[in-house]
Parts: C-alpha cells; structure tokens; sequence
C-alpha cells in the first residue's frame, strides 16, 4: 500500500505540478470505503489513475473475501463445548433430539424428559444424525458408542484438529438379553451346528470386511469443513497482480510521453 500512495502522489505531482493533503488523502479514503463496501467520488486526470484504483477495489475485493469467508467459517465453528454438558443443558437450550426409536427406548428418562422427546424427537439412523448433530447443530443424538468411536476420524476438523461433537455420557437402563434357544432346547444342537458352518464358511468374516470397506470410502469422501487457504483466493490474487503490472507498465509509459513531449517543445 505504500508503494500505491508513493506512485498516486507522483502522478499528481507530475500532472499538477504540485501535492496536495487532498492527493494524500484519497488512497486511504478509496481503501476504507473499498473495504466498507461505500462508493466515492474521485476526478482522476490519466488512465493511470483509473488503473490504480481499479487495483484498489480488487485489493479490497480480495480483503472482504478472505474477512468474510473466515468470519463465515468461525460463525459456522461455533459449538455447544462450554455451554451443554448433560441432558438438562439440551433441554434448555431447546435443540432437537434425534435417534432411532429403539435407542430412545433404552434411555432412562422422566416425565419432563418423555414430554419433550413428544415434541422435540426427530428419527434418523446412524450418521445421518450425527451429520444434523455436526454440520446443522440444532440437535442432539442419542446412538450408541460404538458408532460415535467408529466415526470420529469423519467429523474431526482436520485444520483445527477439532472434533465436531461432543461426547455426553447418558444413564440407559438395564437390558437383558435372552438366548432365543438354551443349551437344554431340542432345537439348540441344529442351531449351534449351522451357526459354526456360517462362521467357518467367512460369510461373517466378508461381512465385517463389506462393512469396513464401506467406512473407509464414506469416510474419504465425507465433505468434512475445511478452513480458509491460499489456494482458495489465488484466481483473485492472479487478477490483482494483472492489474498492478497493467497499472505500472501504463504508469510508466506515461511517465515517459510526458518527458519526450517536455524534450520535443
């Protein structure tokens, strides 16, 4: 930016002959309302001008953008860590709360709670509810552990190195589960025969490996936030430079008619 003053005042000085606090003013007059987004009145007297301010509005153009998208980024950053720390914090707070009817079913509740998930319970399954509970953050999750744990390289901030969710621990009930056939049902020795030949078969084994195939191409081409970088703003900065050589090589060669037209009179 000095260098643009330096050169707006020698033109001014070459054109009139002289410098006045108004030619000093009006760069950082262009610069402000440029990156307030206000228009201004300007007499300029050479092409040169023009391009230099020209040059100016794409160097706040550029400015808004990387302010804008950074602000943008941080607004959309902004997460529940300090002020939701158990369920009474998600019931003020007044977020939704999302899960499969079958993990609700499990949670050890009261009256205020079963009255809220009445009007405030959405049914998703799996990482569908964990992309609301990331990306949207206008609702709270109910799944089980083991889906969170399996899934936390997916919605982990990789330039901030920041998990996107908040892990809460929950009071379920006590569940019991019953073995459809005992070891002293009829059924239980063809049961227990087919069952090894599954196993020894690899169809579990192919399963597993199915399922973890899956979570790894999901988990590649997850969109996962990513943060400002230069590589985003280097179309702008490519037309900035343009600008400023189109503006120097101009500047220059108005320098230079001047001085041919003072040698030729």
């Amino acid at each position: 930016m000095v260098i643009i003053c330096v050169t707006w005042i020698l033109m001014e000085f070459t054109h009139r002959g002289r410098i006045t606090l108004e030619t000093i003013a009006l760069v950082p007059l262009a610069l402000v309302c440029g990156f307030l987004e206000q228009t201004f009145r300007v007499k300029m007297n050479s092409r040169s001008q023009r391009l230099i301010v020209i040059f100016i509005l794409f160097l706040s153009t550029i400015m808004n953008y990387i302010f804008k998208s950074r602000f943008t980024y941080l607004l959309n950053g902004l997460n529940y860590e300090k002020s939701i720390n158990n369920v009474d914090d998600i019931l003020s707070k007044g977020l939704k709360i999302g899960s499969t009817k079958y993990v609700s079913g499990i949670i050890n509740t009261t009256s205020k709670m079963d009255q809220y998930l009445q009007q405030n319970f959405v049914e998703c399954f799996g990482l569908n509810c964990l992309n609301i509970t990331a990306f949207k953050r206008d609702m709270a999750t109910l799944t089980l552990k083991g889906i969170v744990q399996s899934s936390i390289d997916m919605f982990s901030d990789k330039y901030n190195d920041r998990w996107l969710l908040k892990d809460l621990p929950s009071q379920t009930q006590t569940i019991y589960f019953v073995a459809y056939f005992i070891p002293g049902h009829p059924m239980f020795p063809l049961f227990n025969r087919n069952l090894q030949r599954v196993v020894e078969a690899g169809i579990v084994e192919n399963i597993a490996l199915k399922y973890n195939t899956f979570h790894e191409t999901k988990k590649k081409s997850f969109n996962s936030t990513q943060s400002l970088h230069l590589e985003h703003i280097a179309a702008p900065l490519v037309l900035w430079l343009i600008g400023f050589l189109l503006s120097l090589i101009v500047f220059i060669g108005e320098l230079a008619s001047v001085h041919f037209q003072i040698i030729l009179t």
